[in-house]
């Protein structure tokens, strides 16, 4: 899942960045893809801590 959701990432963030050169920062599709990012980074920051508490207290799935 991890490798995905930096594939995930890393896309979201490329189509992010050329929407917002071609159509501007305001525009509904670039607000849209940055709230996908901010979703997916969020994802992935708390995927990082549960795995790090898990490890913290030798948790297991």
């Amino acid at each position: 899942m991890k490798g995905t959701l930096l594939k995930d990432i890393e896309d979201t963030r490329a189509e992010m960045i050329e929407t917002a050169l071609e159509k501007g920062i305001s525009n509904a599709e670039t607000i849209r893809l940055s709230k996908q990012l901010d979703h997916l980074l969020n994802m992935y920051n708390l995927s990082t801590r549960l795995k790090q508490t898990q490890k913290k207290y030798k948790l297991r799935k």
